[in-house]
């Protein structure tokens, strides 16, 4: 793989990142404008380990998973913002 390729490869990869878990960081009231995709993941790791006892797990088929997006979205704005000073410290 030249340069080129790899650079390619390395902004596809933070596209990803962004596409994946951008809404769970915007939902959180943070803009990922200006934030690398690397950023946006690291973000999202600890909003979901901040309200992770606030999730509930739902099953569909024999997956399942936690309901984060639902969880920041029933948030107040204050619970919001002592979540975002939470995860920025």
């Amino acid at each position: 793989m030249n340069a080129r390729e790899q650079r390619l490869w390395q902004m596809r990869f933070e596209k990803h990142l962004i596409d994946v878990y951008g809404p769970l960081v915007k939902a959180a009231g943070v803009d990922t404008a200006q934030i690398s995709g690397a950023a946006v993941y690291g973000l999202a790791t600890a909003i979901m380990g901040a309200v992770k006892w606030r999730a509930p797990y739902v099953v569909k088929g024999v997956f399942g998973s936690r309901d984060y997006l639902g969880v920041l979205r029933s948030m107040t704005a204050t619970e919001l913002s002592d979540l975002r000073a939470k995860v920025t410290e």
